[in-house]
């Protein structure tokens, strides 16, 4: 016990080296984006398809609305800073 008491005192005894520097420091840069960029795309309603043409119809209107989501995407992408991306 008197060992571990010599020890833990023996490390106190020397004076911490204290350096004092300047760091630079990269801060994320956030853009606001319009509302309109951050409203969820609804999928269109299915509850309407009775028959094939409704059915291609459904398609045509599912792949529109992706394209939309994907240039809110993209519209989001270039609204950030430079290298962000």
């Amino acid at each position: 016990m008197s060992a571990c008491l010599l020890l833990s005192l023996t490390a106190c005894a020397t004076k911490p080296i204290i350096r004092t520097r300047t760091v630079t420091v990269d801060v994320p840069v956030y853009v606001s984006l319009p509302d309109y960029l951050a409203t969820p795309v609804q999928a269109p309603s299915a509850s309407h398809i009775a028959t094939n043409g409704d059915l291609a119809d459904y398609a045509l209107q599912c792949k529109a609305r992706l394209k939309a989501a994907n240039g809110k995407l993209s519209a989001i992408r270039q609204a950030q800073p430079d290298g962000s991306h």
